[in-house]
C-alpha cells in the first residue's frame, strides 16, 4: 500500500515537472546579442527564438529606453516556432573616464510572454572623449615623476597650449515645436577650459541666412534652449555651434525642419542661365484615409527602404543624386508609427535651392493594416539633374532604421 502511494506521489511530481518544462519552453528567448559604440550612440543587434511571434522589443542603455514594434514579416517561421533579428540605435553620452555602458534587452510575444532580461556591456573607445587622455596626461605632469624630472618652462607652456587649443564639443541640436511659426532650439556643449557663447543660425530652403542668435555660455558645461525664432511657412535648417573662451569653435550641429503652411519663395536665378521657373503646384487632393498603394510600372529612380523593424524621426537627411533629368511619376514616404497623423506633404529640394512641390499626399495601408502608413503622390513633373533632398512635412513620424543609415524611407519612380 505504501509503495502505491509513493508511486502516485512520484508520478504527480514528474507531471508537474514536465508541465513546468513545457511552459518554460514556450517562453521567448534572446539567442544572440551584441552592441557597438558609434559616436554618442549605441547600436544593439539581437536575435530571438520563440514558439509564438514576437511583437515588441525593449532595449535600455544609459539613460534611454526604447521600445519598438515588430512587424509580422520580421518573424521567420521555423520548425521550433519563430526566429528573427532586429537592430536598435539609442542615444547616449558617456561620462569622462567611463569605460563601458551597460544595456538590457527583453522581447515579448503575441501571447504576452516576456523573455528573461538579458544584460550586456559595450566598451567606450578611449577616443570617445579627447579630454580623457588630456586629464590623465595633466595629472601625471602636475604630479611629476622621478624618471622624467622637471621639464623646462617652454616645453610646459607648449603642452598646456595643446590642451587649451582643443575645440569645444557640441551635441545634436533639437528643434522644438517645428510645426508652428515659432520654434526654439535645444542643445548641450562642453569644453575642458571654459566656453563663451552658443550661436544658432537659421537658413531658408535656398541656403540664405534669415536669423541668428548668440547665447552667453560660461563654465565647462552648457545645456539650454535658445530664445524664440518666428519664421514664415517653408523649409529651414539650423546650425548650432559652441565658441570657447579663446575663440575656438566646435563642429557644426545641424537639423532640418518645416514651418507649416505654403512657403512663398522667389524664383532661383542662376548667374548665367535664364531664371528657373518653379513648377505649378497641382490642386490639393483631400487625403484618403484607407486604400491600397497604387501600382506604378515606371522604373525606380531612387529607393532606400527595407523590411527590417523601423523607428521614427530620421537621424540624417534623405538625399539622392541623378545625372540626367527625369519625369517623376510616383513618390512615397513611409510612416508606420504615424500615431493617427493624416498624410502631409512631400517636396524635392535641389542643391541649388530649386524646390519641386510641396505636394499634398494620399494615404495607403501598411503592413498589418496600419492606416496611412504610406504617404504617396503622383506628381508627373520633370526634374533636372543634380543632388536632391527629400522634404517630408512630418519628420517626427517618418520611418527609418540602420539599413537606411538613419535616412527616412522613400521610393521615387519615373522615366
Amino acid at each position: 500500500m505504501k509503495k502505491n502511494i509513493a508511486g502516485c506521489i512520484l508520478a504527480i511530481i514528474a507531471s508537474l515537472w514536465l508541465i513546468s518544462i513545457d511552459a518554460e519552453a514556450k517562453k521567448p528567448e534572446v539567442t544572440r546579442h551584441d552592441a557597438q559604440y558609434l559616436d554618442r550612440q549605441i547600436s544593439v543587434n539581437l536575435q530571438w527564438q520563440s514558439s509564438e511571434a514576437i511583437v515588441s522589443v525593449r532595449v535600455a542603455a544609459g539613460k534611454e529606453v526604447k521600445e519598438i514594434k515588430i512587424d509580422t514579416y520580421d518573424n521567420k517561421k521555423t520548425r521550433l516556432g519563430y526566429s528573427g533579428e532586429v537592430s536598435v540605435v539609442l542615444q547616449t553620452d558617456p561620462m569622462v573616464f567611463q569605460e563601458s555602458i551597460g544595456y538590457t534587452i527583453q522581447v515579448e510575444d503575441e501571447d504576452g510572454q516576456k523573455s528573461n532580461l538579458v544584460t550586456g556591456k559595450v566598451a567606450v573607445p578611449a577616443t570617445a572623449y579627447s579630454s580623457r587622455e588630456r586629464d590623465q596626461w595633466g595629472q601625471e605632469k602636475l604630479a611629476g615623476t622621478a624618471k622624467s624630472g622637471k621639464k623646462d618652462i617652454i616645453e610646459q607652456l607648449r603642452e598646456v597650449a595643446t590642451v587649451l587649443a582643443a575645440p569645444p564639443v557640441i551635441l545634436d541640436v533639437t528643434v522644438n515645436n517645428p510645426g508652428t511659426g515659432t520654434v526654439t532650439f535645444k542643445t548641450k556643449a562642453t569644453h575642458t577650459v571654459g566656453m563663451r557663447e552658443i550661436t544658432f543660425r537659421v537658413f531658408d530652403a535656398s541656403g540664405k541666412q534669415v536669423d541668428a542668435q548668440q547665447i552667453s555660455a560660461t563654465g565647462k558645461l552648457w545645456e539650454g534652449t535658445s530664445k524664440d525664432f518666428t519664421l514664415t511657412p517653408g523649409s529651414y535648417s539650423v546650425i548650432a555651434q559652441a565658441v570657447d573662451s579663446s575663440g575656438g569653435t566646435s563642429r557644426e550641429s545641424k537639423a532640418s525642419f518645416t514651418i507649416g503652411g505654403t512657403p512663398t519663395q522667389p524664383p532661383v536665378i542662376p548667374p548665367v542661365t535664364p531664371p528657373v521657373i518653379p513648377p505649378v503646384t497641382p490642386p490639393v487632393i483631400p487625403p484618403v484615409p484607407q486604400q491600397n498603394l497604387p501600382s506604378v510600372s515606371d522604373p525606380v529612380i531612387y529607393a532606400n527602404g527595407n523590411i527590417a523593424g523601423v523607428q521614427n524621426n530620421p537621424t540624417r537627411e534623405t538625399t539622392f543624386t541623378i545625372t540626367a533629368s527625369h519625369r517623376v511619376t510616383f513618390i512615397y514616404t513611409y510612416h508606420y508609427f504615424n500615431n493617427g497623423k493624416l498624410p502631409g506633404t512631400i517636396a524635392l529640394r535641389h542643391s541649388d535651392g530649386t524646390v519641386y512641390g510641396p505636394w499634398q499626399t494620399q494615404g495607403a495601408l501598411g503592413q498589418g493594416g496600419v492606416q496611412n502608413a504610406y504617404w504617396f503622390i503622383l506628381p508627373n513633373v520633370e526634374i533636372k539633374a543634380g543632388s536632391y533632398t527629400v522634404v517630408d512635412s512630418d519628420k517626427a513620424t517618418w520611418s527609418h532604421n540602420s539599413g537606411s543609415s538613419g535616412a527616412g524611407f522613400v521610393e521615387i519612380k519615373g522615366i
